[in-house]
């Protein structure tokens, strides 16, 4: 029920001319659960995201932009789980979505703190959420860690 009213809220904005056409993407999104598919199988939106990634985005955004980055890493690891991910990633990642991130992105993940724990650990350019990172996010944006494969550079 509360998928469906997700949606409504989300369809209800738009232009009555494109509402079925949306609702046509973002059904599977509410019988995903019941049917038990995987999230391989989210329907695509016209920018490349998926429904899914949209309806999270929405739900979520605070405008804050260290909190919207913080969404983004949230988003990342309901994919990848704790893959590492660089700051190029969650700039595209940003920019579909159209979130406002810290103009030094990697200074606000090197410095994320909650309870004086380091959120995320960073080798190599690449960050990547740390135990205490990984618990905030779940309880935080009520994700959950995803086992999707990151694409690599050369299957784009």
């Amino acid at each position: 029920m509360k998928r469906i009213q997700e949606i409504n809220e989300i369809i209800g904005g738009l232009a009555p001319s494109i509402r079925q056409d949306a609702f046509g993407l973002l059904a599977d999104y509410v019988t995903r659960k019941q049917r038990g598919t995987s999230q391989q199988d989210t329907p695509s939106t016209p920018g490349g995201g998926s429904a899914e990634a949209t309806v999270f985005f929405q739900k979520f955004e605070s405008g804050r932009p260290s909190e919207n980055l913080k969404l983004l890493a949230a988003y990342h690891y309901s994919q990848y789980g704790a893959a590492p991910f660089t700051i190029p990633e969650l700039q595209a990642i940003a920019d579909e979505a159209s979130l406002v991130i810290p103009a030094r992105p990697d200074m606000t993940l090197k410095g994320a703190t909650k309870a004086k724990k380091k959120l995320f650990s960073v080798k190599s350019g690449r960050f990547k959420p740390t135990v205490h990172g990984e618990q905030f996010l779940r309880e935080k944006y009520e994700v959950t860690k995803g086992n999707l494969p990151k694409p690599t550079e050369d299957s784009s």
